[in-house]
């Protein structure tokens, strides 16, 4: 059921989003409102019956390893060509430390990407070895 006025529809809306920033050391304002916005079309959508889940194996900072890894965990989802991304991917492998690399891939890869990162590791894609994945 939703409430009888939203905060938005407040006279002192734009206060109240200051006040926010302020208190939480937000430098701008901006971004309190957009999170506001965010949060009230995920309202809005699930009044109308839709639901969302929290992925739970996703680490609490992102890297630019695990972002890597999570882009190949979906490029199943992808409308992108999957083999112009995969040479990005390796690409981009080739900056990363190994190690850091690895450890998201044996982390957070799916059985797919695992393999995918097990083979460019062997293609000699990075300077890593193989045991690090597992």
């Amino acid at each position: 059921m939703p409430p009888e006025s939203f905060l938005h529809q407040r006279d002192d809306f734009k206060a109240l989003v200051e006040t926010v920033a302020d208190s939480e050391r937000i430098n701008d304002p901006a971004l309190v409102e957009k999170d506001y916005w965010i949060m009230h079309a995920v309202f809005g959508l699930k009044q109308l019956g839709l639901t969302f889940e929290r992925r739970f194996n996703v680490p609490r900072q992102l890297s630019p390893e695990f972002l890597l890894v999570d882009l190949v965990n979906e490029l199943d989802q992808l409308a992108e060509d999957q083999d112009a991304v995969l040479s990005r991917v390796r690409e981009k492998a080739k900056q990363m430390e190994p190690r850091k690399l690895s450890r998201a891939v044996s982390l957070y890869g799916k059985s797919s990407t695992r393999k995918r990162f097990s083979k460019m590791l062997r293609d000699g894609c990075c300077k890593t070895s193989l045991d690090v994945i597992k």
